[in-house]
């Protein structure tokens, strides 16, 4: 990616996919709003007032397209894709299967591969068909691994080391972009987001928000490691960013992204507790006994995430893409408290 040019660019005919998603539904207007021209590609053609799209976020001008489901999709010809894609200029692809317990190993690969990995390569190559000429695929921090050590974050530079169904779906469409980019002529820049946070968030973030309003105990006192998040408005604000400044036809730029500050468990706990006027009731529990319970209990994912670091230095972000967060994490947690 180069750095920012010093005049602003037109606005761009951008497709996007996974508008009603939940990284979409604050994307979408927040592209539109800065005036760019929006096709969303949807499994059906229902919209709203002013093309809004299926979550019924405005979004002012949209034009929707329906193209079915994008796993069949990826497996047909290609044509529908194609004339969808007509007439834009750069595609943003949003959409996907995302962390979900389903069968084993070998089952859920085949479902995350049909669902995440060959239709973005589907679309890769029906952009280009169409006329369009930059990409950018939204893949996971993941890809990466799902542990870091102490001293030694992952960042944009770090290989790709996945583990889990849904972190090698996302790993092997990075690879086939990287493969299929210069055959192509697309100049693809592949974003790594941590986990995001924002208005209406999901999963851990949601139960651990919901606990601290209604003043629960949380046993993570004793626990200490870093934990790197990724507000939904720094993200949009880097897709904006890289809309305006993709990397040379036939060239890949990979970015992996997160807020600037990595809290402990404690540390994000209590900034959800200044978040929402409420102090939260962190008790002192072995984070090892911790683990165990969890595990136990069969959300050996939980313990993870909450007892294990998952740090991201983004200083090669900072340095060579010319963007900057907009947000502090603490900044975006507040928005995210007042919205939900």
């Amino acid at each position: 990616m180069r750095p920012p040019d010093p005049i602003a660019r037109p606005a761009r005919r951008v497709a996007l996919t996974g508008a009603s998603g939940f990284i979409g539904r604050y994307c979408a207007p927040a592209l539109a709003g800065g005036g760019h021209q929006l096709t969303l590609l949807q499994r059906a053609a229902t919209a709203g007032p002013e093309g809004a799209p299926v979550a019924g976020v405005p979004v002012a001008g949209a034009r929707v397209v329906a193209i079915g489901d994008l796993a069949d999709a990826a497996t047909a010809s290609g044509e529908n894709l194609v004339n969808a894609l007509r007439g834009c200029e750069a595609l943003v692809h949003l959409a996907g299967r995302a962390h979900r317990a389903i069968g084993d190993e070998a089952e859920a690969l085949a479902l995350y591969r049909a669902h995440n990995t060959l239709p973005t390569l589907a679309l890769a190559r029906a952009a280009a068909a169409a006329g369009v000429r930059q990409m950018i695929f939204a893949s996971t921090s993941y890809v990466h691994g799902h542990v870091t050590r102490p001293g030694q974050p992952f960042s944009s530079d770090s290989p790709l080391a996945p583990s889990g169904a849904y972190a090698i779906s996302k790993a092997d469409a990075e690879e086939g972009l990287r493969r299929l980019a210069p055959e192509l002529g697309l100049a693809v820049s592949i974003v790594r987001p941590a986990v995001v946070h924002g208005p209406h968030p999901t999963a851990n973030i949601r139960a651990l928000l919901g606990a601290v309003r209604r003043g629960l105990p949380l046993p993570f006192a004793a626990i200490d490691n870093r934990r790197s998040f990724l507000g939904l408005e720094n993200l949009t604000s880097f897709i904006a960013h890289a809309l305006d400044n993709p990397p040379p036809p036939g060239a890949v730029d990979a970015w992996t992204l997160a807020d600037a500050q990595t809290p402990s468990t404690p540390e994000f706990v209590r900034l959800l507790g200044a978040a929402t006027g409420r102090k939260p009731r962190l008790v002192a529990f072995p984070p090892l006994l911790l683990r165990r319970a969890l595990t136990m209990a069969g959300r050996a994912g939980m313990a993870e995430s909450l007892i294990d670091s998952f740090e991201i230095d983004i200083s090669p972000v900072l340095a060579r893409s010319g963007w900057t967060p907009p947000l502090t994490l603490a900044e975006g947690l507040r928005r995210m408290a007042m919205a939900d």
